[in-house]
């Protein structure tokens, strides 16, 4: 568990915006920009493409995209359909290193869209040794961590104010001190922000909707029993009652 508390100065030196190399277009209007443009169809019946080459680097890159842009185009990376997972919220994608060859990306319109916001569209280059020393401080203010029963309980620093990413899956249920807390999901594992003013506080699972379920399952049994009941109630007084219920009740009440 690393803590991260990056100002934009930091940022700005990890990633940098770097261009597209080239940028063709099939059936869209002309575009002066890629970011958080306005790609509109000539035709409407037709079907429609934006093809960007990103030159060939042995620099790690990354396409960053909006939640807008992912629901209406269909995108692929060297002729290779991106996937689209149900997550919300924009989305950071890895391109592959090449050293000799270009990296293609085509964004296609999807099937009844005339118009999409670009949101968000960018590409970045991460600069290695800035991130390096960037982790590097991180690991100085890991904190410490506890495993037992099913919990993490984590001690941090006084000073720690950023948020925490753990190797744990992601999923909907973990509770901080056992309150219900924000969960981010990171590429498939969980993070969140540090509760302010604390350095201590554990980290657990609680199944999502058990309470609920008793609740509903409670109900259920009450209903049961009540028509259970309803079911031998005595219409003509407490001897109804001994010839309509079995035998093994029957000496309750005599």
């Amino acid at each position: 568990a690393y803590f991260s508390t990056f100002t934009p100065e930091t940022i700005g030196a990890i990633f940098t915006t770097t261009d597209f190399s080239g940028i063709t277009v099939d059936n869209v209007k002309p575009l002066t920009t890629l970011t958080n443009a306005i790609a509109t169809k000539k035709d409407k019946k037709l079907g429609a493409t934006i093809t960007l080459n990103v030159n060939p680097s042995t620099e790690q890159r990354y396409l960053v995209m909006g939640e807008n842009m992912r629901k209406n185009m269909a995108i692929s990376i060297n002729n290779v359909p991106l996937k689209n997972d149900p997550d919300n919220g924009s989305k950071t994608v890895s391109l592959p290193i090449d050293a000799e060859k270009p990296t293609t990306v085509t964004l296609t319109f999807n099937r009844n869209i005339d118009q999409i916001d670009l949101d968000h569209f960018a590409l970045y280059t991460l600069n290695r040794q800035p991130f390096e020393q960037a982790v590097a401080a991180a690991k100085q203010h890991a904190p410490k961590q506890v495993v037992k029963n099913g919990s993490v309980t984590l001690t941090t620093r006084q000073n720690n104010s950023g948020y925490i990413m753990l190797t744990i899956p992601y999923e909907k249920g973990w509770q901080v001190d056992n309150k219900q807390v924000k969960i981010q999901n990171y590429r498939g594992f969980i993070g969140l922000k540090v509760p302010s003013a604390s350095l201590k506080f554990t980290l657990s699972y609680h199944t999502p909707g058990i309470k609920a379920g008793w609740t509903v399952t409670s109900l259920g049994l009450i209903g049961l029993i009540a028509l259970a009941f309803l079911e031998y109630w005595p219409r003509n007084g407490k001897h109804a009652i001994l010839v309509n219920w079995p035998a093994r009740f029957r000496t309750m009440w005599q």
